[in-house]
């Protein structure tokens, strides 16, 4: 194994090679190790200078048939990054679905006859939106920083807000 160090990197595009100025190349052979200084070295790495520069807006802005093949690539070099990317993948699905249900909630809302008016009615819409987009924020960092399965963290919440869906509307005046 070797791990190499330099201040600058510079990377040719025609033959993907690499130029490393003011490098360090220690070797590791067991408990012995070896170091090597050197002003510049052209060499080849595994990677290609387009992954610099990839946030997760880069990956939002994927369809989802190249999302899938950067996903496969990103999954072999072990990135750090990847719950943010899979969560992109998930959310995909489960955002279309949680708008069917916050419809379903909102129908069966609307469909209640009260004196007064409507405005709490549309209060208590807003509230339940914004706490299922709470409850998703709250799924996400889990997924990002604890390690919850990013499928489950991007599903959790509709799935709980399906249930008080079907309450609402077993409930609702026909």
């Amino acid at each position: 194994y070797f791990k190499m160090i330099g201040s600058k990197a510079t990377q040719n595009l025609d033959d993907k090679s690499w130029k490393v100025e003011n490098y360090s190349i220690r070797t590791f052979d067991g408990l012995e190790q070896d170091i090597r200084y050197g002003a510049e070295v052209d060499t080849l790495l595994g990677f290609d200078m387009a992954i610099f520069g990839r946030g997760k807006q880069f990956v939002s802005s994927m369809n989802y048939f190249e999302l899938e093949e950067f996903l496969e690539i990103e999954s072999q070099t072990g990135t750090d990054k990847m719950p943010f990317y899979l969560i992109e993948k998930h959310q995909r699905t489960s955002y279309p679905f949680a708008t069917y249900v916050l419809t379903i909630i909102g129908v069966s809302i609307a469909s209640r006859k009260v004196r007064g008016g409507i405005g709490l009615q549309i209060a208590l819409g807003v509230a339940i939106t914004l706490l299922y987009i709470f409850a998703m924020k709250i799924a996400t960092v889990a997924a990002t920083n604890a390690g919850l399965n990013p499928l489950l963290a991007t599903w959790t919440p509709n799935i709980i807000f399906a249930f008080f869906a079907l309450h609402l509307f077993r409930k609702a005046q026909k």
